[in-house]
C-alpha cells in the first residue's frame, strides 16, 4: 500500500491508465510539487483541488491544472467534477471553474480542458457557457461532456442539458442527445461515455429520442447509444426481458461498447424477487452473440448485492464497485463500505481496500479505479491505517495497492 502523494492532506478523484503506470488525482497539498504553491496560500488550505499526474515508473508528479501563465489555479474555484486520462497517459482531461487555464477562458463557469503532456499545451474543449461531467475515450480521440449552453450550434435552441462529443483530430462537435432528424431531446441528458469508434453512450430523461419505442414512464433515466455515422440513437440498456428499466445510471463501458456497466434500483432480472435496492449490472452484447445482463456482484448464496458505483476494465473481465456487505467475502464484517473487484472470468471476488494487516478497510471509500489486468488499484479513503504516512490523521488520501488477484 502506498499513498499517491505521501504528504497529501486531501485527495479526491482518481484515474489510472490500463498499464497501471500513470495515476491522475486531485489534491489540495500546495507543496506536492516544489514551487507550485499559489501566491499567498499557507502551507495547508482546503480550497486548492489541483490536478496532478503521477508516473509510477519514475516517481515524477506533474501539475496538470494550471493557468496559461504557468501559475496554479485560484483557490476556492478549482474543484473539478471530472478527471480522466488516455490509455497512453499523455492526455489528461479535467474540469474546473477557475478562470485563466487558457487565454480564452475568462469566466468563472466550469469548463472542460485537455492537457497534452508531451506537447505542453492545454486546450479548452467547452465553449462559452461551460461544460461538465466529462469523459475521455480510451484512445484519447474523443471527449464527451454535458452542457446547457446554446453555443454549440444552431440545432440547440432549448435550455435542457445536452451531451456533446468533441473530436480531437479536427476540433468538431457532435450533439449526441438528439433524436432522429435532429429533433431536440425534451428533457435533460446526464452522464456519458465516448467509445473509441466515436459512438457515445449517454443517459437522458428524454423520451423522444427513439421514435416508437415503448417508454415505461415519466422522468425515467434511459441509457442511449448514439451512432455518429447515422446520427441515430438506440436504447442501449434493457432488462433481461427486453424492456427499458424504470431507471438506469450509466457508470462505465469497455472502449468497444460491448460491455456496459450500469446501476439500477429496478428489477433487471426476472429472477430477482427481493427488495428493489440500487444494484450494479453488466450488460454484454458481443458481436454475433446474444445480449446478456448479469449482476456485477453476488453473495456466496447467489443473492444480489446493493451498490451504485463501479468501473470496468477495458476487456470487460474485471469490475470494481463500492458495496456494503459481509456476505461476499467472509472476513469483511466491519459494516463499512468497501471496494470489491470481481474477476468475471475466474468467478472470484476480492476486497481491494484492505489494510496492510490484511483486514478489510476501516474508512469510508469513494473514488477508485483499476489497471487493465486487475493487478493494481487506486482508491480514495478516509482512514488512519491504510499506509504511510501513518500520522494518525483522519483525512482523505488516495492510495495505490496491489490487488489480491494472482
Amino acid at each position: 500500500m502506498a499513498n499517491v502523494d505521501g504528504l497529501s492532506v486531501y485527495a479526491d478523484k482518481v484515474s489510472l491508465t490500463p498499464d497501471g503506470r500513470y495515476v491522475v488525482f486531485v489534491s489540495d497539498n500546495p507543496d506536492l510539487v516544489p514551487g507550485f504553491r499559489p501566491a499567498g496560500v499557507p502551507p495547508y488550505t482546503g480550497n486548492l483541488g489541483q490536478v496532478y499526474r503521477l508516473d509510477r515508473n519514475t516517481g515524477t508528479t506533474l501539475p496538470i491544472s494550471y493557468r496559461a501563465d504557468g501559475t496554479p489555479l485560484a483557490p476556492a474555484l478549482s474543484w473539478p467534477d471530472s478527471i480522466g486520462i488516455s490509455d497512453d497517459g499523455n492526455l489528461v482531461l479535467f474540469t474546473t471553474p477557475s478562470p485563466g487555464v487558457t487565454v480564452d477562458d475568462g469566466d468563472a463557469k466550469t469548463d472542460v480542458f485537455l492537457r497534452d503532456v508531451s506537447a505542453g499545451t492545454t486546450t479548452r474543449i467547452s465553449k462559452p457557457g461551460g461544460g461538465a461531467y466529462a469523459r475521455i475515450s480510451h484512445n484519447g480521440r474523443y471527449v464527451s461532456f454535458r452542457s446547457a449552453a446554446s453555443t454549440y450550434g444552431p440545432t440547440d435552441t432549448d435550455t435542457e442539458s445536452d451531451v456533446y462529443r468533441w473530436d480531437r483530430t479536427d476540433g468538431s462537435y457532435l450533439k449526441a442527445s438528439t433524436g432522429a432528424g435532429g429533433v431536440e431531446s425534451n428533457k435533460s441528458a446526464g452522464k456519458s461515455v465516448p467509445l473509441d469508434d466515436g459512438t457515445v453512450l449517454f443517459g437522458s430523461l428524454g423520451d423522444n429520442l427513439v421514435p416508437g419505442f415503448p417508454y415505461v414512464g415519466y422522468n425515467v433515466n434511459v441509457i442511449y447509444r448514439h451512432d455518429a455515422a447515422s446520427g441515430n440513437n438506440q436504447v442501449a440498456v434493457l432488462n433481461d426481458g427486453g424492456a427499458i428499466p424504470s431507471s438506469a445510471d450509466l457508470l462505465d463501458a469497455t472502449p468497444d461498447g460491448i460491455s456496459i456497466l450500469f446501476g439500477s434500483p429496478s428489477r433487471i432480472l426476472a429472477s430477482d424477487t427481493g427488495p428493489t435496492n440500487p444494484e450494479v449490472y453488466v450488460q454484454d452484447s458481443p458481436v454475433g452473440g446474444s445480449r446478456t445482463v448479469t449482476p456485477a456482484f453476488r453473495t456466496a448464496s447467489g443473492d444480489l448485492v446493493p451498490g451504485s458505483t463501479g468501473t470496468i476494465s477495458p476487456d470487460g473481465r474485471f469490475v470494481a464497485g463500492m458495496v456494503r456487505s459481509a456476505l461476499i467475502v467472509e472476513d469483511d464484517d466491519n459494516g463499512a463500505d468497501d471496494i470489491y473487484m470481481r474477476d468475471r472470468s475466474a468467478n472470484k471476488t476480492y476486497v481491494i481496500d484492505r489494510l496492510p494487516s490484511g483486514a478489510p478497510g476501516n474508512g469510508a471509500t469513494s473514488s477508485f479505479t483499476l489497471s487493465g489486468d486487475g493487478t493494481v488499484a487506486v482508491f480514495v479513503a478516509t482512514g488512519r491505517s491504510y499506509g504511510p504516512p501513518n500520522d494518525g490523521a483522519l483525512i482523505t488520501r488516495a492510495y495505490i495497492t496491489r490487488t489480491p488477484k494472482p
